[in-house]
């Protein structure tokens, strides 16, 4: 089951504390600290990401919006525009962005280990697993195939029961 929503956490009363929201802050928090260290991982400049929270071992491609996959695939294979709306930021930094390349951000829930996250190209997606005709992709797939990060040091979004 992905957690997408508080309807998500409201009806199944999940175990997780946080949201998908709370989770793009704390990814955000460990980009900023990366780029600020001039150590971010290459290929994550310019990227279109998608982020999901999984509280089992898997996250199902029925998951993602119809056009989640598309465009992360249409940005690694040859670019992606986005035009952004006056409404998009609070103050807009610019009119456009052009991303290359495609990753998957995903934490696993399973053993309550919400400190590691990992994140996974598209491409790496779509060879290794969709073209197998799974319907899902497993935390095993991440592991395997996608880059660890611990997120410990970046306590967004948490809340205190």
């Amino acid at each position: 089951m992905i957690v997408t929503s508080k309807q998500h956490v409201n009806k199944y009363k999940l175990q997780t504390p946080y949201l998908e929201k709370d989770l793009q802050g704390k990814i955000g928090r460990w980009i900023n600290e990366k780029l600020r260290t001039f150590n971010l991982p290459e290929e994550l400049l310019g990227s279109l990401n998608e982020v999901k929270i999984s509280t089992g071992g898997t996250i199902a491609f029925s998951k993602f919006e119809d056009q989640q996959i598309p465009s992360l695939m249409k940005s690694d294979k040859s670019g992606l525009y986005h035009k952004m709306t006056d409404a998009s930021f609070g103050s807009k930094p610019g009119d456009f962005v052009i991303t290359k390349g495609g990753y998957i951000f995903c934490q696993f829930w399973k053993n309550r280990q919400q400190e590691i996250c990992y994140y996974m190209d598209i491409r790496s997606v779509i060879i290794k697993v969709k073209l197998r005709g799974e319907k899902s992709i497993k935390e095993t797939d991440f592991m395997l195939h996608g880059h660890k990060i611990n997120l410990a040091d970046y306590k967004v979004g948490i809340k205190k029961k």
